[in-house]
């Protein structure tokens, strides 16, 4: 009898918990930044505390283009984290050159093209 109570609970538990994935920004840096999210749809305007993080969870469902101090459009999925510092942007730990703003780099890696 435990063992089916378990499992009902288990059951409900998976069906009641949904996996959202949310664009998470996180600002490492001194001062409030300002970012912008255009999903194609919508254009947005959120706001980051100096030193705190946001999870963007309205916009950006399938991809978005994300614009800040690092001063380019970067195309974003909506599962990365997005750290910014001293205006300089990274993702997942990795640097993103500026370079890339005038290359299909960014372009090229959200329609999976430069996935690892």
């Amino acid at each position: 009898m435990n063992n089916r109570r378990l499992a009902i609970a288990l059951t409900a538990l998976v069906f009641t918990t949904s996996a959202v994935s949310a664009l998470t920004v996180i600002n490492n840096g001194p001062e409030e930044i300002t970012i912008g999210i255009d999903d194609g749809a919508t254009e947005t305007v959120h706001k980051v505390p100096a030193g705190k993080s946001t999870a963007v969870t309205d916009v950006c469902v399938k991809g978005c283009g994300v614009t800040g101090p690092w001063g380019y459009s970067y195309m974003a999925r909506p599962a990365d984290s997005l750290v910014v510092k001293d205006s300089s942007l990274t993702i997942e730990g990795e640097r993103v050159a500026s370079q890339h703003a005038d290359s299909c780099w960014a372009v090229q890696r959200w329609i999976g093209l430069c996935d690892k």
